[in-house]
């Protein structure tokens, strides 16, 4: 990842909060929103994708080669993606874009 995003650019993120018609998915929603307003030139694709149905689809969409940027997975799915489809864990934040307490 740079240290500075000076282009504009769209990342893609499957959600499962998303998915749902919830709290959750509000919440999402409002982070989302914060962190674009807070990095103007990221934009991000949600898609909606229920959690029974991520690692299928990580899979299938691994192996067209249109992969999505970020996911977000139940525990179940986490071992799963990162021992047969070579997921990485990003283990810290960048200062810039650190998540809010």
């Amino acid at each position: 990842m740079a240290d500075d995003i000076t282009e504009p650019v769209t990342i893609t993120f499957y959600n499962n909060n998303l998915a749902t018609a919830s709290a959750g998915a509000d919440a999402t929603r409002e982070l989302l929103a914060r962190f674009e307003e807070e990095n103007p030139n990221i934009s991000v694709e949600t898609i909606g994708v229920p959690s029974n149905e991520i690692g299928t689809r990580l899979q299938a969409d691994m192996a067209a080669g249109q992969q999505p940027d970020l996911a977000q997975l139940v525990f179940r799915d986490l071992i799963y993606v990162a021992s047969d489809l070579g997921a990485n864990a990003r283990k810290t934040w960048p200062a810039r874009t650190a998540m809010p307490n």
